[in-house]
């Protein structure tokens, strides 16, 4: 080879091994690049809970804006509060309004200042509600300004609220110029009545996407839930999103793969979730929504449970009512006295009737003494009403009574019975073995652990055991001859919600310890349903936030469950008729406050669990012997159940005193089971154990002597699908 040809040889190597490389880079800069998981996490600007004593902080001020006498209405720091009695939300400190002693109209701002890098901010705060003073309109106003003068109110708080307690705003603050100083002002304006108080104070940048709605839901198997959201565009354009959902067990779909969203607009979308037929209660499953641009992406989890049942809602009460008594009786509901919208309403007089055949409700017969913080029971076909309050509530002995009315649903007459021993309210009862039980409650300065007995034979009350805790406010029911309370509080003044849940034998007279609650609860209704589950309706834990949560405990796996209701209220009551549970009344949370309600819901137990559902052993077939024995039946599908057969026979067939003997009663379902007896002797004055062999089908027709075996119950036959709400 020459030199020349080496020279070219060598020249042509290097050309390729330039573009070769080149090509490859190209074809490696071409590859997808992943998307980049952006967190959204906001640039936050301002983040205060004034606990320094240093007041006003950094980048804050304060100005008196109309003071026409002293003391001035000015902002100042404090770790604790009189009028109202506060104390700080988070930390050491929070800053405080002088509304109490200043006069009407006297106004001062607290404002801060940042330098925005967006368009739209969001700010939230903690702010102090009270009950103090109801005529005094004293208010907050949140207030915008870009040149710090001019302020524009954005939105304004009153501070009375018939409940205290710190409740946190958010809002979005539109119009910040990027780059430019920006406002935020607290406005509070006097009307002589009780101060405010403002604690951790966040701004930060809204972030681009936000995904808003119910993302966690629960129906019975075979349902389909829908989740309908809400997709907010907070870019300063338009942007189309994709949408995804990511592998899940429980089949999920999508109506569209693409969303186009103009500037700080909202578009809707609705995931479709199916729960198997074959779910189990108690299971879940979480499918994942991913919304994505060329930007960011978000995924948002959604969540699906396998329920024990639903929620329906019914028609409303003709009373908008708090602590009112919510009882059955005679195939009906009935709502009874309750009180007002504030701590100084009186109470009710009336006697409402809901009729589940009819859906709806009419007037009865108005109470003799009108009273709230009851709880109705229903012994012998009447219902039976002890104490409460006729005015005032809370920690006082004012208007506390000991009267038992009477009502009789098939008269419509009350009458008076002999008086509870003691003044009480926000107590539970229950009826037990022929006599009513007074569990617990108030006696206006502390929660009780007492339980008083009303025997209708003698008309006389008598102290029973007491429970372990003292309880007022607490839930209770009866389930397998046994009795359940649960939650409540065991202080009045100061109310801590409790999780502990006891209950009362009277095979040994004593209290017993039984599973705790998944979470504090107080305030809520109560029932039972197939002398199975104990159910506690909605209510709360301190601080007050009114819940859509209910509880459900199955007394045969000893284990709670959840089911979410369509609205979230506390002070509601409930009980049940047959296998339906209803909740009346209460306090709902809308619109960051309460308002009282009237709403009434009803709670369906799903399919699968009333066919699974375990009877009560009623037994009337029985065998000739001077034995008793007891046969244990084995019925599939599932359960396993003990009735006991008695000596006195319907069949009029007697087993032989041999080492085997064959019985063969024939049920009332044409089922002819095999009894085999085994006894040792040729006297059968034992109790030798029959075993029963057969194996029914589930479609047949319940036998009169109602072994406990796994056996269909009346359905109906329309369930429409669980419409729940995301827990608060």
């Amino acid at each position: 080879m020459t030199t020349r040809t080496l020279r070219i040889v060598l020249l042509l190597g290097l050309l390729l091994l330039f573009f070769g490389g080149s090509y490859t880079q190209a074809r490696e800069l071409q590859r997808p690049m992943p998307r980049p998981q952006t967190a959204l996490v906001s640039t936050i600007y301002i983040n205060q809970s004034f606990d320094s004593p240093i007041f006003p902080p950094a980048n804050w001020a304060t100005t008196i804006i109309t003071a026409t006498d002293t003391p001035d209405p000015e902002w100042t720091h404090v770790t604790s509060a009189t009028r109202p009695t506060a104390q700080p939300h988070s930390g050491v400190g929070m800053a405080h309004f002088n509304s109490y002693s200043t006069s009407n109209d006297n106004a001062a701002r607290l404002s801060t200042v940042l330098t925005p890098t967006t368009n739209v901010l969001r700010a939230s705060f903690w702010y102090y509600h009270s009950a103090i003073f109801p005529t005094s309109a004293d208010t907050l106003l949140v207030q915008t300004s870009n040149d710090g003068q001019n302020y524009t109110t954005r939105t304004s708080y009153p501070r009375y609220r018939a409940t205290d307690g710190w409740t946190q705003y958010q809002l979005d603050l539109p119009f910040a110029n990027v780059g430019q100083p920006f406002y935020l002002g607290f406005l509070g304006i006097s009307d002589f009545g009780a101060n405010l108080l403002i604690d951790d104070v966040l701004i930060q940048d809204t972030p681009p996407i936000e995904i808003f709605g119910t993302t966690s839901n629960q129906g019975c198997a075979g349902d389909t839930l829908l989740y309908p959201l809400s997709v907010r565009n907070n870019y300063p354009n338009s942007q189309t999103i994709n949408l995804n959902l990511a592998p899940s067990a429980w089949p999920s779909s999508l109506p569209f793969n693409t969303l186009t969203i103009p500037a700080q607009s909202s578009g809707p979308i609705t995931v479709s979730v199916h729960i198997p037929a074959t779910a189990q209660p108690r299971t879940s499953d979480q499918t994942t929504l991913q919304l994505s641009n060329q930007l960011v992406e978000l995924n948002q989890a959604l969540v699906t449970n396998c329920s024990l049942g639903h929620w329906l809602d019914r028609e409303d009460s003709l009373l908008a009512a708090r602590y009112s008594s919510v009882v059955s009786a005679d195939g009906s509901l009935f709502q009874i006295g309750g009180q007002g919208p504030n701590n100084n309403s009186p109470a009710l007089p009336n006697t409402l009737r809901y009729q589940p055949i009819t859906d709806s409700w009419q007037q009865r017969a108005p109470m003799p003494v009108a009273t709230f913080g009851t709880d109705a029971a229903t012994l012998n076909g009447e219902i039976y009403l002890v104490g409460g309050y006729r005015t005032g509530g809370g920690s006082t002995t004012t208007g506390l009574i000991s009267d038992l009315q009477i009502y009789s649903p098939t008269l419509d007459i009350w009458r008076s019975g002999p008086s509870l021993p003691t003044p009480l309210a926000y107590y539970q009862s229950a009826v037990l073995a022929g006599k009513l039980y007074i569990i617990g409650g108030s006696n206006g300065t502390n929660a009780l652990a007492s339980v008083w007995i009303f025997d209708p034979a003698s008309q006389a009350w008598t102290a029973g055991p007491a429970m372990s805790t003292p309880r007022a406010f607490a839930s209770a029911g009866v389930v397998d001859n046994k009795l359940y309370v649960a939650g409540g509080t065991a202080t009045i003044s100061n109310q801590t919600a409790l999780d502990t849940m006891e209950f009362y034998d009277p095979n040994v007279n004593a209290w017993l310890a039984a599973p705790n609650l998944p979470r504090r609860q107080m305030q809520g209704g109560d029932a039972q349903i197939l002398d199975r589950f104990f159910i506690i309706t909605t209510g709360y834990s301190m601080p007050v936030v009114a819940s859509n949560s209910s509880l459900i405990f199955d007394q045969q796996t000893n284990e709670w469950s959840e089911v979410l209701l369509n609205s979230s209220r506390y002070g509601a009551e409930a009980d049940s008729i047959n296998d339906t549970l209803f909740v009346v009344g209460g306090r709902q949370f809308a619109n960051n406050s309460f308002t009282m309600s009237s709403r009434n819901e009803s709670f369906q137990i799903c399919r699968f669990v009333l066919t699974t559902a375990t009877p009560t052993p009623t037994s009337t077939n029985t065998a000739t012997a001077t034995n008793s024995p007891t046969n244990t039946a084995t019925n599939s599908p599932t359960n396993t159940n003990t009735p006991t057969i008695s000596p006195t026979p319907t069949n009029s067939q007697t087993p032989t005193a041999s080492s085997s003997a064959t019985i063969s009663p024939t049920p009332t379902n044409s089922q002819t089971p095999t009894i085999t007896t085994t006894p040792p002797s040729s006297t059968p004055t034992h109790s030798p154990t029959a075993t029963l062999s057969q194996t029914p089908t589930t479609s047949a027709t319940p036998p009169t002597n109602t072994p406990t075996a796994t056996q269909p119950i009346g359905l109906r036959k329309v369930f429409l699908p669980l419409v729940g709400n995301q827990l608060r």
